[in-house]
């Protein structure tokens, strides 16, 4: 009996071990484009991204710089002929891999597109 017990415990230990060794790993590219969805979001939605086109970048540039230390965020706004209205980078190296987020807002009867690239540093 003793050795019928220790044999389903081993096997137990077993399956379970298997299990988190096999266990899929996190999707770092899901998490960054769900970071920079989330911002623009957030952004347009509290009238951030549109007060940064009218010049007024205080609140777009704080939100900016609220965010978590190890992301790096790159973050444009143009207009619709092109032209770059407000451009604000984290200090950050080069990156290898990163996602890049696109928006178009309306302000009044402009448009502009925002363009938000992040990475991890």
């Amino acid at each position: 009996m003793d050795v019928m017990v220790a044999l389903v415990v081993a096997a137990v230990l077993i399956v379970m071990i298997m299990y988190f060794v096999s266990a899929p790993k996190l999707d770092t590219q899901g998490y960054l484009y769900s970071v920079c969805d989330d911002f623009l979001t957030v952004a347009g939605k509290d009238g951030s991204l549109a007060a940064a086109a009218n010049g007024d970048v205080g609140q777009v540039d704080g939100f900016l710089y609220s965010m978590p230390g190890n992301l790096c965020l790159n973050l444009t706004i143009s207009n619709a002929g092109g032209y770059v209205v407000h451009s604000n980078s984290s200090v950050c190296p080069s990156p290898v891999r990163f996602v890049l987020c696109k928006r178009t807002i309306v302000n009044y009867t402009n448009g502009y597109v925002t363009k938000l690239g992040v990475w991890y540093r």
